[in-house]
């Protein structure tokens, strides 16, 4: 691959990753309530999880595609039903936010951290929608048949990177207001669902 195919390939994943979505919501929802550590362990789970989807969709997703048309629905089918499954927990856990929340007292408990990295790396590896663009695109700037291991391995490295970037600036961001917004966390749990639901509709309906 050369410069000047990586740099459509860097601008591709920037354009991406810029872009609002359910990871990117999820980063940030973390990083206020619980504080940056715990935006950070979203961020690398959400990072592992795209770059898990692009490995599948350089090494004969279309292919799979092709044979079984189906996949992709039930992606989309349970994406869009782990991501209402967020919504409503995130509703339900908007009703016991009495006593503000600190990331000190609550990023303690061990299950937690395992739980966030995880929820980060699904809400990411569900979302067929970033197959389905780089299926489309990426055949536009790459010769993906040409592609040697060495190639595959830069492909995925951009785009994980240039996405956690994104997310970690969302990440600091939240960790800054965190002070000032904690006491309001039973509305932004809310709008985070909201949020979700609509991404789930949007991945059911395209």
């Amino acid at each position: 691959m050369d410069f000047e195919h990586w740099l459509a390939l860097f601008a591709t994943c920037v354009a991406l990753a810029v872009s609002p979505g359910p990871s990117s919501t999820y980063a940030l929802s973390t990083s206020i309530r619980y504080g940056h550590r715990a935006g950070v362990r979203a961020v690398i789970g959400s990072a592992t999880g795209f770059a898990s989807l692009i490995f599948i969709a350089l090494v004969g997703l279309t292919a799979l595609v092709a044979t079984l048309p189906w996949f992709i629905l039930g992606l989309k089918i349970a994406g869009a039903i782990y991501l209402l499954w967020l919504a409503v927990s995130l509703w339900r856990h908007a009703k016991f936010h009495n006593e503000p929340a600190t990331g000190i007292n609550q990023w303690h408990n061990t299950k937690k951290q395992a739980s966030t990295l995880v929820r980060g790396f699904l809400i990411a590896f569900s979302n067929p929608k970033v197959v389905l663009f780089w299926l489309a695109f990426i055949p536009s700037i790459l010769l993906v048949e040409q592609l040697d291991a060495w190639d595959i391995v830069i492909v995925i490295a951009t785009f994980a990177l240039v996405e956690a970037i994104a997310e970690l600036l969302l990440v600091w961001l939240g960790a800054r207001a965190q002070r000032y917004l904690q006491k309001h966390m039973a509305l932004i749990d809310r709008l985070s669902a909201v949020i979700f639901t609509i991404f789930a509709m949007i991945l059911l309906t395209t």
